[in-house]
């Protein structure tokens, strides 16, 4: 939640920032309005055409306003991808809290578990391609992705109540690198002609995710 405020309060949407008077209230909710559709358009183009190959006078065109406007509200188009971030992260977070409802011990639920992650990123995987293609691109982004893997983690907070303070970092640690390599596991399955080498794939990474859910000690070494 902290990485995501900073975002929040580095694009000027705090939300504790708001005026009182009639007049104002009106121009910030067109402001935010006119935000909210630029926004809308970039996850958009970014679905669409990727990261490098969207234009500014893209993004306005589709959000039906000017390129003046756009940098009245934004610095750059890189700025448009903390918001793509936060929108990852809330499908993320939807699958995890699944999980932490599950009976992370028993290995079958963990492997089918699995299969609802698929799902979810056959609906996102374009985004996720920007998102990727972001990352070799702009440093000050890929410099939040383990924060924003550790704050996924810390949403299964079931897991996390059996378990020893001591070994929460840890676990959170190990958790945020799974999730994002959950996502390249997920374009390499999504593409492997044979299916049974799909299963197998699947089911060796769900050993690998039973292990990390459990802090079993062979993590260890």
């Amino acid at each position: 939640m902290a990485a995501k405020i900073a975002r929040a309060e580095k694009l000027g949407t705090n939300p504790r920032a708001t005026s009182t008077t009639p007049k104002a209230s009106l121009r910030s909710g067109l402001k935010q309005f006119t935000r909210q559709r630029m926004l809308d358009a970039a996850l958009l183009c970014f679905r669409e055409r990727g990261y490098q190959d969207t234009t500014v006078e893209k993004i306005v065109e589709l959000a039906g306003t000017t390129v003046p406007t756009f940098y009245r509200h934004f610095q750059s188009k890189s700025d448009l991808l903390y918001p793509l971030l936060d929108h990852l992260t809330e499908e993320v977070g939807v699958t995890l809290r699944a999980l932490d409802t599950l009976d992370v011990r028993n290995r079958k639920e963990v492997r089918c578990w699995l299969d609802s992650y698929m799902v979810m990123w056959g609906r996102v995987h374009k985004l996720c391609a920007a998102h990727w293609e972001a990352v070799n691109l702009n440093e000050a982004y890929a410099q939040q992705l383990m924060d924003d893997g550790i704050e996924c983690a810390a949403i299964m907070e079931k897991v996390l109540a059996g378990m020893a303070e001591e070994a929460q970092g840890v676990f959170k640690l190990r958790l945020g690198l799974m999730i994002m390599f959950l996502d390249r596991m997920a374009l390499v399955v999504s593409v492997e002609r044979s299916a049974a080498r799909a299963r197998q794939i699947l089911d060796e990474v769900g050993k690998m995710l039973w292990l990390i859910l459990n802090n079993d000690h062979a993590m260890d070494g």
